[in-house]
């Protein structure tokens, strides 16, 4: 059977910059006498996609039920990767970072190099001649210097992955678990089956 992309952008309201939206896709799997069908309505309809003005419902209940199933879960899917890296971003979430830099070292391959010159550079106060390595180096201090080298790494090692992977990485180690039920949300019809319709109405 044929696979469709749908495409999904919600608005999830407005900030102080503007709307906010969350945008997703995936796939829906149709048989050719369901896409078949969607092309006769939409001709029929006179290039109409709108799944109400079209009775899509009524008309024919398994493909909009089919529909209606992969745009919800687009949606939710969407919401729910733009509240987890929306909320790492600005920090929306209660953080335990000791842990989190410990499940990045054991799972990630995080490694904390002290790096002596630079932390001189960073840390002024302190005596170059007192200071030879780690053991000289207060251990509050010593610990932001890590948690520093950490949040860099953090952002170049969520820059090798996709959204998909990014998100599970991030709700994996900081423990973000965002809460997604009712999300409002629009049937579509996929694109490429609004464009058959129209070029075989053409």
């Amino acid at each position: 059977m044929p696979v469709f992309n749908i495409y999904i952008e919600n608005s999830l309201g407005f900030s102080h910059s503007g709307e906010v939206c969350a945008y997703g896709d995936g796939d829906v799997e149709l048989t050719d006498e369901e896409v078949k069908q969607l092309v006769d309505l939409i001709r029929e309809k006179g290039g109409v996609t709108d799944v109400e003005e079209l009775g899509l419902e009524e008309r024919y209940p398994a493909i909009y039920e089919k529909l209606d199933q992969a745009c919800g879960d687009i949606a939710r899917s969407a919401e729910y990767n733009h509240w987890v890296i929306a909320g790492f971003e600005n920090g929306w979430y209660e953080v335990d970072y000791d842990e989190a830099i410990s499940k990045c070292e054991e799972k990630y391959g995080f490694k904390f190099v002290f790096n002596l010159e630079k932390f001189l550079e960073d840390y002024p106060d302190y005596d170059e001649e007192d200071v030879k390595g780690v053991e000289d180096i207060d251990e509050d201090d010593l610990s932001d210097v890590k948690t520093d080298a950490f949040f860099e790494w953090i952002e170049e090692y969520r820059g090798t992955l996709n959204e998909d992977a990014e998100v599970s990485f991030l709700s994996d180690v900081f423990g973000l678990e965002p809460e997604v039920d009712d999300v409002d949300y629009e049937v579509e019809i996929p694109v490429d089956i609004v464009k058959m319709a129209k070029e075989e109405n053409e």
